[in-house]
């Protein structure tokens, strides 16, 4: 029984990513950071960008949960040990955007320095991004993310070797299409239920 439990979690977790609604959140928090990077702002608003599509990010997650995944698919309550797994899944991106928020002023550290050139700050940013994101995807057994990681590094790698912000939004922009791609994929595979059975649901 334990183990017909724990697989019916295994399943129930990884269908929390079906519906695309993390991509679309990840892509838009992503944009922000680009926005922040690219934008000619002031050094003490170069974070409103990413404060604002962060926020956004969190209402697009807890409102399209509300009303567009728990009406196909349901509430799931986990149990006591997958609690403590999304607890930890949740700390390691919280970790990964505070040390993706770091890059930043690092970056204009890293570059003055003689001798290095423009390829290796670039390379160190890219990895960091990939591999952060890379351990989230672990974590959370989220395998989309795991393109993510590439292409969002990939940005932060071109970003910096290039001094140009278009690949900071670019690859952002492409994780919001993929999220919007399964959006719509979810919602032609669980079309809205009948009134009638949301009322027996509840």
């Amino acid at each position: 029984m334990p183990a017909d439990t724990s697989d019916l979690e295994r399943r129930a977790w990884r269908s929390v990513f079906q519906d695309g609604l993390w991509d679309v959140a990840l892509g838009i928090m992503f944009l922000g950071i680009g926005l922040a990077m690219t934008l000619d702002l002031d050094p003490a608003w170069t974070y409103v960008p990413f404060a604002a599509a962060f926020t956004l990010s969190i209402v697009l997650i807890r409102v399209g949960k509300r009303r567009i995944t728990v009406p196909r698919l349901g509430w799931v309550r986990f149990g006591p040990r997958a609690e403590r797994r999304r607890l930890k899944a949740f700390l390691v991106p919280t970790v990964g955007v505070a040390l993706t928020l770091a890059l930043v002023p690092l970056t204009g550290i890293m570059r003055p320095r003689p001798g290095w050139g423009p390829c290796v700050p670039a390379l160190a940013v890219g990895v960091i991004v990939w591999a952060l994101l890379s351990l989230t995807a672990a974590f959370w057994g989220f395998t989309r993310l795991y393109l993510h990681a590439f292409i969002l590094g990939a940005s932060f790698f071109a970003l910096e070797l290039l001094g140009r912000g278009w690949p900071m939004l670019a690859g952002p922009a492409i994780v919001v299409a993929t999220g919007i791609v399964c959006l719509s994929r979810f919602l032609k595979h669980y079309p809205q239920p009948s009134p009638e059975v949301l009322n027996v649901n509840n």
